[in-house]
C-alpha cells in the first residue's frame, strides 16, 4: 500500500509479495479492509501508558507515546491513503474506528474516569468528547496542517487539555524553543 496507495493494493499482489496462495490470505481475509486494519492495528498497536497517579501525568505520557507516530513515520504515509480512502469506504472506516480510533479513545476516556474517581477534576458531561477532542488535535496536525508532532506541542496542549478537563495543571516543563521552520505540506 506504501508503494501502490489503497486503490493499487490487491489481494493478489499481497499474497505474492508474501509468497502465499492468494487462497491462503483469503481463509483469513474476506477482503483488503480487515488485512489492511489488522496490518495498521498490529503496526500501530499503542503502548500501556497505565496509571500514572494523575491525569496530568496519565495524559503526557499518551500524548508523548503518539509522537512515535508522526509524519516522518515510516508508517504515516498509510495512514494517509486510508484518510482519503475511508471518506467513501464506510467498511473500512467502521473497522478502522472499532480497531484503530476507538480504542485509543477509550484509553483517554479511563484516564478522565480516574481522574474523576480521584476527585481531580469534577465528572464531565460527555468524557468521550473531551477525550476525540484532544485526538483530534493530533490528527488534524497530522493530515491537515503538517505541523510537527512534537514535545513543545505536548507542552502547548498539557495545559490546554488540563483546562478543558477542569483540572489544576503542573508548572510546564522547559524546553529548548522549536528551530527551523515547520515542515512542508505533504
Amino acid at each position: 500500500m506504501s508503494e501502490h496507495g489503497y486503490a493499487g493494493l490487491t489481494m493478489a499482489g499481497v499474497a505474492e509479495r508474501a509468497g502465499v496462495s492468494t487462497a491462503t490470505l483469503y481463509r483469513r481475509y474476506s477482503s483488503k479492509d480487515p488485512l489492511v486494519v489488522d496490518a495498521l492495528v498490529t503496526d500501530k498497536a499503542p503502548p500501556e501508558i497505565g496509571d500514572r497517579g494523575s491525569l496530568e501525568a496519565d495524559m503526557r505520557a499518551r500524548l508523548e507515546a503518539v509522537l512515535d507516530e508522526t509524519p516522518d513515520h515510516p508508517d504515516t504515509h498509510l495512514m494517509y491513503a486510508l484518510i482519503g480512502e475511508i471518506v467513501h469506504n464506510r467498511s473500512l472506516a467502521d473497522a478502522m474506528n472499532e480497531r484503530f480510533i476507538a480504542p485509543r479513545i477509550a484509553d483517554l476516556t479511563a484516564m478522565i474516569h480516574r481522574a474523576v474517581a480521584r476527585g481531580e477534576i469534577d465528572p464531565l458531561p460527555n468524557p468521550t468528547l473531551a477525550a476525540e477532542m484532544l485526538i483530534g488535535v493530533l490528527h488534524f496536525r497530522t493530515t491537515v496542517t503538517a505541523e510537527p508532532l512534537d514535545l513543545p506541542l505536548v507542552d502547548d496542549l498539557m495545559p490546554l487539555a488540563m483546562r478543558m478537563l477542569g483540572a489544576q495543571t503542573t508548572q510546564r516543563p522547559t524546553r529548548p524553543k522549536r528551530r527551523g521552520s515547520p515542515r512542508a505540506r505533504p
